[in-house]
């Protein structure tokens, strides 16, 4: 039957290979029948053919064998040519070669500056620290003398501050004598200045007075009776000391001027020289005047301005002058 054929098809091809029939197929055939074999028929579309006997199955014995010898397979059979004709290994894969690598660029050599030149000041202090007291002198030439002063009398005090990590009681003493020293010096370089100014209702001693309101409205005179009564505390700052048989002396001179409000001068006076000089058994810095007068008769009720000028003359070749001012209100008499 034909149907029954094709079910013994690929058992049949099995026993071809295997040499059982008689049939010598090379594996080309072998895996062509299989091929065949394993391949669905199509489905016909006309009407049924004739099965076609097959020849090669006429000689099959009514019964098979329940198995079957196997037969080794030709060594002809195998392929054994290389996969790699010559070559006995397979080429070992080559690593990529790393990329080269850029050129070295040399950074620009580093040029420090130059150390810029000590001054002349630190020089001095490390000939002073060094007791080279000449060369300090020599570096000292290049200030002007009244500077020169003043860094002969710091100097000192600087380097025995540097010289002693620990200061005795005796060293402080030192220092504080220095430093009043200097402070002398410095006193009669410093800017001379009238520190304060005020009206006052009493005034009773150096920084113990009474001031008055600003707004405070002094009374002009009359022609049967003078005006109020001015005390103007006056105190002054950085005023020279001349030493003269243990005292110090202060000689100043001193005006008030008073102007309308136009800046035409309205009264002036002028102190005696005597009267504003200042003794003591101490060099002082700070010191006051009392300058008491009554409201001119010149003045008549309105806005003025009061001026102060005092005059240090104790070093006549180098006088210094300083001034300040107040408004000064005049009103008439109340009754």
């Amino acid at each position: 039957m034909p149907c029954r054929l094709r079910a013994f098809a690929p058992l049949l091809l099995t026993l071809l290979a295997s040499g059982c029939l008689g049939v010598r197929m090379q594996p080309g055939e072998i895996e062509q029948s299989s091929t065949r074999a394993s391949r669905k028929p199509p489905t016909p579309t006309g009407p049924p053919a004739e099965p076609t006997p097959d020849r090669r199955i006429s000689h099959l014995p009514a019964t098979l064998p329940a198995t079957l010898p196997a037969a080794p397979i030709a060594a002809s059979t195998v392929s054994t040519a290389p996969k790699w004709p010559g070559i006995t290994k397979p080429p070992e894969p080559v690593e990529p070669s790393a990329p080269p690598l850029p050129p070295m660029v040399m950074p620009n050599p580093i040029v420090l500056p130059e150390a810029p030149p000590k001054h002349p000041i630190v020089l001095a202090m490390e000939c002073v620290l060094d007791n080279r007291h000449e060369e300090a002198l020599g570096h000292l030439q290049q200030y002007d003398a009244r500077t020169q002063e003043l860094l002969l009398r710091v100097l000192p005090t600087l380097s025995l501050v540097a010289k002693n990590n620990k200061l005795s009681p005796a060293d402080i003493a030192a220092l504080s004598d220095q430093w009043q020293s200097m402070s002398v010096l410095l006193q009669g370089y410093s800017e001379f200045t009238i520190s304060k100014l005020c009206f006052c209702e009493s005034i009773k001693g150096y920084a113990i007075y009474k001031p008055l309101p600003a707004e405070h409205d002094f009374v002009a005179a009359l022609a049967d009776r003078p005006g109020e009564l001015v005390q103007l505390y006056v105190g002054i700052k950085n005023f020279g000391g001349r030493a003269n048989q243990g005292l110090f002396e202060t000689q100043l001179s001193s005006h008030i001027e008073i102007r309308d409000d136009k800046g035409q001068t309205k009264w002036l006076h002028r102190f005696r020289s005597n009267d504003l000089k200042l003794v003591s058994r101490t060099r002082l810095n700070d010191y006051y005047h009392n300058y008491t007068f009554t409201v001119p008769p010149a003045l008549a009720p309105g806005a003025y301005t009061l001026t102060v000028v005092v005059t240090d003359e104790t070093q006549p070749e180098t006088p210094r002058t300083a001034h300040s001012s107040l408004p000064l209100h005049i009103v008439g008499p109340k009754n």
